[in-house]
């Protein structure tokens, strides 16, 4: 019988591929938890990129323009975090709906490095009633 997830990883990524797959080689095959990986994109076509990563769901972002030399600043800037919204969104909310009790999200290139931290993290939550954790002032 396979035992319950320990945590939910919600990655956002555009094209950082790399990065996303070396992070599924740290959580699969370098620490001794059980993970959740979701991953969301805003390429156009992570499927090709993606497919031979050992992640559980890829989701894309809505369809959201992402040209600076076509908008001004700061619509370009509103779009940009259009997107960035919206991949936090459909990879936390995927992952809530995941067996794991505590869902952490991260960027493709914001690795966590060190499995008894992210642990400690998840008991700290534990303790005080929290079941999800970001990195960052937001």
């Amino acid at each position: 019988m396979p035992r319950s997830k320990d945590f939910a990883i919600a990655i956002s990524v555009y094209d950082k591929f790399t990065d996303v797959k070396i992070l599924t080689d740290i959580f699969r095959r370098n620490w001794g938890g059980n993970f959740t990986i979701v991953v969301c994109s805003s390429h156009p076509n992570p499927q090709a990129h993606l497919a031979d990563c050992d992640i559980d769901d890829l989701l894309t972002t809505e369809n959201i323009p992402f040209d600076p030399q076509r908008y001004p600043t700061q619509t370009f800037q509103l779009h940009l975090t259009m997107r960035v919204m919206d991949s936090m969104r459909k990879t936390c909310s995927r992952c809530a709906h995941s067996d794991a009790p505590y869902t952490i999200h991260i960027h493709a290139d914001g690795y966590p490095l060190s499995w008894p931290h992210l642990k400690a993290l998840g008991e700290t939550m534990r303790r005080h009633g929290k079941v999800f954790a970001a990195k960052g002032s937001g």
